[in-house]
């Protein structure tokens, strides 16, 4: 073999050896993007638990809606689950009882048994006048009912925001709704009126309870 032939012959031996070392390197590059988009992809799962301590959030994407009046009382409701809104209203003005119920809520379904801190922001304009609210956070499954803990009893005037954290113990493999509970009772006897209201239009504009947004973080 002449010595030009040799020297192209290495010189062709180094070209294909270099591209095989980028073609290599470019697989290597795009597995570890693949390898690293797979698990963000798994951390933000809401079926997937996080290591403890790590929060994930719940879309409140569903509601239902319960209401109770006589035909001297009155109690309406609705919910809106774009704007993540509960109107609702127990009025009683002479005797009888009006009485409301509304949640909203998202689901999730842990894969182990493990507890949850759930922390609700959310914020309510409201009025009272012998009257009660109650506003809760809640789990619910077929398999084990309903679980509710209160945040706060409201009996008066409010417009502003609130978050507050409650511990739950969740079972693997069950499917759970989570979210807020809104209670409102209206009750009179006499001519004394009640009214809880989360509902009628006031100087800052129409009452609601709107649900920012709902925390999960495992234990």
């Amino acid at each position: 073999m002449s010595e030009d032939t040799r020297d192209k012959s290495e010189e062709r031996s180094i070209v294909n050896t270099t591209s095989r070392r980028r073609v290599l390197k470019t697989a290597g590059a795009g597995l570890a993007s693949l390898t690293a988009a797979t698990t963000a992809a798994s951390a933000s799962s809401p079926n997937v638990t996080p290591e403890a301590g790590t929060s994930f959030y719940l879309s409140p994407s569903s509601y239902d809606t319960k209401k109770k009046a006589g035909q001297i009382t009155r109690a309406e409701v609705q919910v809106d689950t774009i704007e993540n809104k509960i109107w609702a209203v127990a009025n009683s003005s002479v005797d009888g009882e009006g009485y409301v119920l509304a949640r909203l809520y998202g689901t999730y379904t842990p894969p182990e048994d493990r507890g949850y801190k759930v922390t609700l922001d959310y914020y309510r304009r409201c009025s009272h006048k012998d009257s009660t609210s109650t506003i809760s956070a809640f789990v619910r499954s077929n398999d084990y009912g309903l679980e509710d803990q209160s945040m706060e009893t409201l009996s008066t005037l409010y417009d502003s925001g609130h978050t507050e954290t409650k511990d739950f113990s969740l079972v693997g493999g069950t499917r759970y709704d989570i979210g807020i509970q809104l209670k409102a009772r209206a009750s009179s006897l006499g001519s004394a009126a009640s009214v809880s209201d989360y509902w009628n239009t006031g100087n800052n504009g129409r009452k609601h309870l709107k649900l920012n947004s709902i925390k999960l973080t495992p234990k």
